[in-house]
């Protein structure tokens, strides 16, 4: 049995209104002791890539960046 973490083993996405892309949401749990950066939330992996301890966390914080531009 392997014991590494598993970077990506949670993939999910989150159906926005039809004039929105959708947001992809990973866990990613890096191997550092703060648990503040567990999930990432982007629309585009080239763009902006939010943050945060849970999933909605990272959304929101998608938000904020796209809303700061």
């Amino acid at each position: 049995m392997n014991d590494e973490p598993n970077w990506f083993d949670h993939d999910s996405l989150q159906l926005l209104a039809d004039n929105e892309q959708q947001i992809h949401t990973a866990f990613v749990h890096p191997p550092i002791p703060v648990r503040d950066h567990d999930w990432q939330a982007y629309r585009d992996p080239e763009g902006f890539v939010g943050h945060g301890a849970t999933e909605q966390e990272a959304i929101d914080n998608l938000k904020e960046q796209e809303q700061m531009q």
